[in-house]
């Protein structure tokens, strides 16, 4: 059955008449993010091949690049989708999502603002590029440094992390516990 869906979906159109067809964007687009966010192991109730899966991943990318009028019912999720699918156009993507969607695309000083507050990033290097962010960034880079050192049961690290970079009044309440 999962087949046939696929098939039908490959050889229909995204655009009917100048008309967006709500019906196959939103189907495919919740193939590609079910398919994207499986867990590895966990049972399918339906199973899609992969090769079809890319065939309709690079079609709907292929749709939002060549015909503005389907972009803004795609979605800004179309970055993600060509970023695991269709990886050779994610630039050309994520320029024509600025365009259609300036509100929803983080700058580079976010995404490595982000990048630096994943759980795997070390304290030192969050430490290490904090100066190069606004002030407020740089607070919680600090906290987030602070704790992770608290994690690894560095106390004597976290309290020099907030020592030195908050003043008396701007260090935290929950300081004292260090």
């Amino acid at each position: 059955m999962a087949s046939q869906v696929l098939d039908k979906l490959m050889r229909s159109d995204y655009l009917v008449d100048g008309q967006p067809l709500y019906i196959n964007i939103q189907l495919t687009h919740s193939i590609l993010s079910q398919y994207m966010s499986r867990q590895g192991g966990a049972e399918q109730k339906l199973k899609f091949d992969d090769s079809q899966i890319r065939d309709l991943a690079a079609k709907f990318v292929s749709t939002y690049l060549s015909d503005p009028k389907t972009a803004p019912y795609i979605g800004p999720a179309i970055v993600q989708i060509a970023e695991k699918f269709t990886p050779s156009s994610v630039d050309q993507i994520k320029k024509a999502t600025s365009r259609t969607f300036p509100q929803n695309m983080p700058s580079d000083l976010d995404a490595a603002y982000q990048k630096l507050m994943s759980a795997d990033t070390p304290p030192e290097q969050m430490l290490a590029a904090a100066s190069k962010f606004p002030t407020d960034n740089r607070r919680q880079l600090y906290q987030a440094a602070s704790n992770k050192f608290m994690g690894q049961g560095n106390t004597q690290a976290a309290r020099a992390v907030l020592a030195e970079n908050f003043t008396d009044e701007t260090r935290r309440p929950d300081a004292q516990q260090f």
